[in-house]
């Protein structure tokens, strides 16, 4: 991913709804890595929400990488769909053709996978799990881009969530 942005910085940008761009191939991998998860490993099967905090203390050696993996694999989509990303970095370095379903479509993926991520960080909380991960900030604060953009949408409904959203990132 980080290559990718890498590129659409030095303009050497592709239409990214294209089956051989960059961002298809990124999808593509990120899907890859998820569908190697074996089935007792995925939320439904783990039921990490409804644990309580002392078991998922007691086996911490367990849910913290479970929870980073969870955390990542949203992060990279949410990432990889940044509405700055393709409204503005990627319309400035194309010809200015675009699709507007596209558009919708990268947004919409972004928002989706954004609330995963916070959801999951917010049950680290609620679990009194602590993370210690450098890189669990770094993704924090580049998710944290995409609400505080959204909070000026005219979408009453986004632009609360992300407004509650852009309060809890500055906590």
């Amino acid at each position: 991913i980080s290559l990718w942005l890498h590129h659409i910085r030095l303009e050497k940008v592709e239409s990214p709804w294209l089956p051989e761009s960059k961002y298809a191939r990124l999808t593509a991998r990120i899907y890859e890595c998820d569908s190697q998860l074996p089935a007792k490993h995925l939320l439904r099967n783990v039921a990490f929400s409804k644990r309580a905090p002392s078991e998922v203390l007691e086996q911490r050696e367990y849910w913290i990488p479970w929870v980073l993996m969870q955390f990542e694999c949203h992060a990279y989509m949410s990432i990889l769909n940044h509405p700055f990303i393709h409204l503005v970095a990627v319309r400035n370095c194309s010809d200015g053709s675009q699709s507007g379903m596209f558009l919708q479509h990268t947004v919409d993926v972004a928002i989706f996978h954004l609330g995963w991520a916070f959801r999951f960080l917010r049950l680290c909380d609620d679990n009194q799990l602590q993370l210690h991960d450098p890189l669990v900030g770094h993704l924090v604060a580049a998710l944290g881009t995409i609400p505080w953009l959204l909070q000026f949408v005219e979408d009453v409904q986004v632009s609360q969530k992300a407004a509650q959203d852009v309060a809890w990132c500055n906590m």
